[in-house]
This record gives C-alpha cells, sequence and structure tokens, in this order.
C-alpha cells in the first residue's frame, strides 16, 4: 500500500534529501539518522515518514524543487 505525502512532515521528507545527498546510507535505514537530526520522533514514526518519502520520491522532487539523481551504471 503506497503511504501518501503528509505536508505537515515536509520538513522531515527534506531532511531525508539532505541524508540521500550526504550519501552516508542506504535510505531504507535512513530512519535511525531521520532521529538523530529529529529526536522527538519515535521509532515507527521515522520508519512510516521514510517509507512515504520513499513511496512518493518522485513527486516529493517537484513538490520540493529537488533534484532527483540516478545512477548510471557502465
Amino acid at each position: 500500500m503506497k503511504r501518501t505525502i503528509n505536508h505537515k512532515h515536509y520538513k522531515y521528507y527534506d531532511t531525508l534529501e539532505l541524508i540521500r545527498k550526504l550519501g552516508v546510507v542506504n535510505m531504507w535505514g535512513a530512519d535511525p539518522y531521520l532521529r538523530q537530526f529529529h529526536p522527538k520522533l519515535t521509532k515507527e514514526e521515522a520508519k512510516e515518514i521514510l517509507l512515504a518519502w520513499i513511496d512518493n520520491y518522485g513527486e516529493l522532487c517537484d513538490l520540493r524543487n529537488w533534484q532527483a539523481s540516478t545512477i548510471v551504471s557502465d
């Protein structure tokens, strides 16, 4: 089931985009990093926010004017 974008979570989505751009972790495991930036989030909240970010990444790129990166292999 695809999760929907919660407009109240934009600051968290922006943090996840920063984590992605830094390349410090595979994004499937980014919820603990999200909690480091936003310690009031519970583990469950961070996971749900991450999964919504993953499910809606293309749309969030358009909404937030992010430059999506693609991986090109030889």
